[in-house]
């Protein structure tokens, strides 16, 4: 089969040259080659990081929501009830306990029997909802209970890690009591 155009002349020319790239253009090439290995390497930090951000505050969220449904199991049966200068819930099956902030987030400080020896209190400390890695901390800023209509409103509730708050509850957080 015969080419006839010019076109097609010109191409079956350059299939039988022997001829290939200058020494310059290789090494254009591979510069550019470098240029660009370069830019991808630098970027692939970056998408460690915002992966692992979207993971933590993936996570962070599980862990309030989990700090969330404990505060509405603690509270659900609960009053508030003061007994000298302390605020303390009295839960009928279980009695008195506080809930406060640590430095490993919030904690349940249970009185052991169902009264308070206000000389020496014989008391339990566990945290709320402890996280595997002890690396989420959740924490709230006041808890208010409504004598009037057995309301429980926390507010505040966010978790951190390191410092850094990836989850919070913009609204207050309310409970309602069974035992009002």
């Amino acid at each position: 089969m015969e080419y006839k155009t010019t076109i097609h002349k010109r191409v079956k020319a350059k299939l039988h040259t022997s001829g290939g790239f200058t020494f310059a253009e290789l090494m254009l090439t591979m510069l550019i080659l470098a240029l660009m290995t370069g830019m991808a390497a630098e970027g692939i930090p970056v998408v460690i990081r915002t992966y692992q951000r979207a993971v933590d505050t993936a996570n962070a969220e599980t862990y309030l929501n989990t700090t969330m449904i404990a505060l509405r199991g603690r509270l659900c049966v609960a009053s508030e009830v003061t007994i000298g200068d302390k605020k303390v819930y009295l839960d009928p099956q279980i009695g008195y306990y506080q809930i406060s902030n640590s430095d490993k987030g919030i904690q349940i400080e249970q009185y052991l029997g169902m009264t308070i020896d206000t000389d020496k209190p014989q008391k339990t400390t566990q945290h709320l909802a402890p996280s595997e890695k002890s690396e989420f901390i959740s924490f709230y800023s006041t808890i208010d209970y409504n004598k009037d209509n057995g309301f429980f409103t926390i507010k505040g509730l966010q978790v951190s890690k390191n410092g850094e708050v990836l989850a919070k509850l913009d609204d207050d957080f309310i409970i309602h009591t069974l035992n009002p």
